[in-house]
């Protein structure tokens, strides 16, 4: 059955690309870097579960503040793998961290100094009185 092509409105072959169809062009470190290849290493998923654990499930800097957020946790790396590969999997430079604080510590609003403090102390839950 004949169809007329989107991109240019005429009629092809079937098996012919239409030379009108938009070709895009993805960044090559967008979806590929040696950060994205080992996070998808089972070494990591395991570690990832760890410090969660070891955090108690808790976002670390929301717990400071004394609120208790489990939601949308991940573990981030205080000092990023591609300044130092070798710290990539260090308990001292991983921290579970909630999406809004990740974010805050990726733009630097939280400082390296207070996430590293916080990831070498041990997670403490406070009674409310």
């Amino acid at each position: 059955m004949l169809k007329s092509c989107p991109y240019c409105g005429r009629i092809h072959d079937p098996h012919t690309v239409c030379p009108k169809k938009p070709v895009y062009d993805y960044p090559s470190n967008r979806h590929h870097s040696a950060a994205g290849d080992l996070r998808h290493k089972n070494v990591w998923k395991e570690k990832s579960l760890e410090i969660r654990r070891r955090d108690k499930f808790l976002c670390r800097v929301c717990l400071s503040h004394g609120l208790l957020n489990t939601k949308d946790l991940s573990v981030h790396h205080i000092i990023p793998i591609n300044e130092q590969m070798d710290r990539w999997l260090d308990n001292d430079n991983l921290i579970t961290l909630c999406r809004q604080c990740h974010d805050d510590a990726e733009s630097g609003l939280i400082d390296r100094d207070t996430l590293r403090m916080l990831a070498t102390t041990e997670a403490k839950l406070s009674p409310r009185g």
